[in-house]
């Protein structure tokens, strides 16, 4: 087993576990939302339901990656490669916008309950993990590895 796909099993195991958690987290959250009951999370709420909006949707994104990444794990191929890099990069673009809003946040400095603190700092995890994920395929692919 080469060195940038034993590099890679632990960094597909991370994404899929931070993104599974940031899912059930902005599920929570949006499930206060629509209670009605967002006084309860936060003062501004306008920004927490986009961070909530776009959480979700990077993290069903990931979660997809994460599927066809393991996959491409079991292929290791140069036509699985390109579906699984092709996802990862969708799945990195849409949870950096998601660590972009998680940032700003956290830079107001407004009232934040305990879950939603947890949601944005397991946002940024999931954008840095899942740019290393990218960095890592990508070198695999430089390097010749597939067949």
């Amino acid at each position: 087993m080469s060195a940038t796909r034993s590099a890679t099993w632990p960094l597909l195991v991370l994404n899929l576990c931070v993104y599974v958690t940031v899912a059930a987290l902005a599920g929570s959250l949006l499930n206060i939302f629509v209670g009605a009951q967002a006084s309860s999370v936060t003062e501004d709420p306008s920004t927490t339901l986009h961070l909530i909006t776009f959480s979700l949707i990077s993290a069903a994104v990931g979660i997809g990656s994460a599927v066809m990444g393991v996959h491409h794990m079991y292929a290791w191929s140069l036509e699985s490669f390109s579906a699984s890099a092709a996802s990862a990069s969708v799945s990195l673009i849409l949870s950096l916008e998601a660590l972009g809003i998680a940032s700003k946040e956290i830079n107001v400095g407004l009232y934040r309950n305990s879950t939603l603190k947890a949601l944005e700092a397991l946002t940024i995890i999931a954008g840095v993990s899942q740019l290393f994920y990218v960095i890592v395929l990508q070198l695999a692919k430089v390097k010749g590895e597939f067949s």
